[in-house]
């Protein structure tokens, strides 16, 4: 059963390449839109990796590459109630098992995601 806490980080696994991944995608048919978005955290090597991507009429539109960023230890320190970030880029949990809220800097009300789904 999932709960809210698996909404948040979990333990760090024991292999020197686990990652925690926050996906989510989006697509607005009758406006031709559609988008992804990406935090990846890999412990193992202190670094964050952050993608938004937004399409419009078939072409890309709007792309936010903040990747090998420097990592934020404590990794405690990263909730997602307190923002989830890879510069920029960020991911707030406004309420548990609800509709998280992403930040994609620089886009338009039409790319930005309405309701943003886990994945």
């Amino acid at each position: 059963m999932i709960n809210a806490n698996d909404e948040d980080l979990h333990p760090v696994g024991d292999g020197g390449h686990w990652q925690e991944s926050y996906y989510f995608n989006w697509a607005d048919p009758a406006h031709d839109a559609f988008g992804l978005t990406r935090i990846g955290y890999r412990f193992g090597q202190d670094r964050i990796d952050g993608l938004v991507l937004t399409i419009h009429d078939g072409r890309p539109e709007f792309v936010y590459p903040a990747v090998n960023l420097k990592g934020g230890a404590p990794w405690t320190d990263h909730t997602a109630a307190g923002g989830l970030r890879a510069k920029e880029l960020v991911y707030r949990m406004e309420e548990p098992l609800g509709s998280p809220r992403t930040s994609p800097p620089g886009t338009s009300n039409r790319a930005a995601p309405s309701r943003a789904i886990f994945v």
